[in-house]
Order: structure tokens, then sequence, then C-alpha cells
């Protein structure tokens, strides 16, 4: 997975596609790979391919150590348009994270006001505050 993540930060994304898809054949298991091969993913802006393997990276590891998870697929819901999936996902790593993240309350702020739950978004800015 080391691979996958230097030539992701080279941007080299099929490249780190390649060797994460050889991490998750080889392993079969690994949360970790699935979520790498996620976050490549919406560099690349495939959020449908993002959300399908953020979500294959939780149901391996629905515990708080992959809290990122769902704050990362929260994110690519939002990109492609899903806010309800994203509140959801905003939500859950809100409740899993040991320390408030202001990120994240202002992530689902955006969400809640692109569904026009303005008094939502509100507390959630107010809170990210």
């Amino acid at each position: 997975m080391e691979s996958g993540n230097t030539k992701k930060n080279a941007k080299d994304y099929k490249g780190a596609i390649a060797d994460f898809t050889q991490a998750i054949q080889l392993s079969g298991k690994s949360a970790k790979a699935y979520f790498y091969r996620a976050n490549t993913y919406s560099e690349m802006q495939d959020y449908p391919a993002a959300i399908k393997d953020f979500t294959t990276s939780i149901g391996l590891d629905p515990s708080a150590a992959n809290v990122d998870a769902y704050a990362y697929r929260g994110s690519a819901n939002s990109a492609n348009k899903n806010y309800e999936d994203a509140v959801a996902d905003y939500t859950k790593a809100i409740e899993l994270s040991r320390l408030p993240n202001p990120y994240t309350y202002h992530y689902r702020a955006d969400a809640k006001s692109n569904l026009k739950d303005y008094t939502g978004a509100i507390d959630d800015f107010t809170r990210a505050i």
C-alpha cells in the first residue's frame, strides 16, 4: 500500500489504483486498502467508485478506528449530490469521533443547506465555530 500512496501523492492515480487493487486482491479484507483506493477515486472525481470502496471499507471495519471512511464517504456523497446520504455519513462520523471535528460539522452543514434544512445548517455551522 505504501507504493500506492506514493503514486497517489505524485498524482499517478492510475498507478495508485493498480497498486491498491493488487493489495486488495492479496489481502481481500483490508479496510485500509479499500479506503486508500476510495481516496484515490475521489481525487479522480470518480465519486461512485469512491463511494463503493468507502462502503466496503466501512463494512470491513465499522468501528471508530475507521471514522474517516464515514467522513470521506460523506464528502464523496456531497460531491455526487447525494446530500441525504452525506448528512448520514457525517452524522455517523461525528458519533464515532472521540473529539469533535469542526470540519465535519461544517461539511454536514453544507449538505443540510443543499437539502434546504437551513435551521440544521445554522446549528452545525454554529458548532463548527
